[in-house]
């Protein structure tokens, strides 16, 4: 294509040129003519005139020539847009494939992959620059009740409904994601001390409490929906991702078991 518009525009140049020498003729053989007009009249004003004509011709040829390239250059302009236009498309195709690769098909969050990716480089960034972070695994309470009642069907919209929830409550830097099950899993950067994360994780089970009408076929429900909630923090509690995953889990079974909507290893 840019082989094409280039060679284009070399011949547009060319017309160009012939279209300037045909305009330089022409003022001077009008300047002839009105010589040859305010004196005598004869053989060489015939000639003028003959020369006139054929430089007429000329212009007329050039004229035509860069009517032809005009409408090249218009044909080139649309089919690059076409080009453009598809490129554009396909790049989007592949950074949408490229993201629902990584996505939780259900509720669009992070995959457990992705998840442990950028638990991982957390960890590096958490290592680097002296800074702590915490891990949470938070599981929905009695989600099988709910789909024994009304269906997996509405258990489905309840997930969907909390994961847009946790969606909205989540710092730019931090991430969010789907575990197995019923489980979402948190990723906490940077914050200033074990405080600051317990009033991280009080803020996700009010907002999760929160009444949850859900539409599933024909119907609708509002289910009681709560969680509890295991919280593990980097350094204190490992210095892995495998080290805190296991020690957030111990410490969601530790929330179960007592009652609580939110343990710390």
């Amino acid at each position: 294509m840019k082989d094409a518009l280039s060679k284009i525009r070399t011949e547009l140049a060319g017309a160009r040129d012939v279209l300037e020498g045909c305009a330089s003729d022409l003022e001077r053989l009008d300047a002839a003519i009105e010589r040859e007009l305010s004196g005598r009249a004869g053989i060489a004003l015939a000639g003028a005139l003959a020369r006139r004509r054929g430089v007429r011709e000329r212009l007329d040829g050039a004229r035509h020539s860069l009517a032809g390239i005009d409408r090249r250059i218009e044909g080139a302009m649309r089919e690059q847009v076409a080009l453009d236009a598809e490129l554009a498309r396909l790049v989007e195709q592949e950074e949408a494939a490229r993201r629902a690769a990584f996505r939780d098909a259900l509720t669009g969050l992070a995959d457990r992959t992705l998840f442990a990716n950028r638990l991982e480089h957390g960890l590096e960034q958490a290592t680097r620059r002296k800074w702590t972070l915490a891990v949470m695994v938070l599981d929905i309470d009695r989600l099988g009740a709910i789909n024994g009642l009304f269906g997996h069907e509405a258990g489905d919209e309840v997930l969907k409904t909390i994961a847009r929830r946790l969606s909205i409550a989540t710092r730019g830097e931090d991430t969010v994601g789907r575990g197995e099950g019923d489980e979402f899993l948190y990723l906490l950067m940077d914050f200033r001390d074990a405080e600051n994360v317990a009033m991280i994780a009080e803020r996700f089970v009010r907002t999760i409490r929160q009444p949850c009408e859900i539409t599933f076929g024909s119907r609708t429900a509002a289910p009681d929906v709560t969680v509890s909630i295991g919280v593990a923090i980097y350094p204190k509690d490992g210095a892995s991702a495998a080290q805190l995953m296991k020690a957030a889990r111990a410490a969601l079974a530790k929330a179960k078991s007592h009652r609580i909507a939110v343990a710390f290893a």
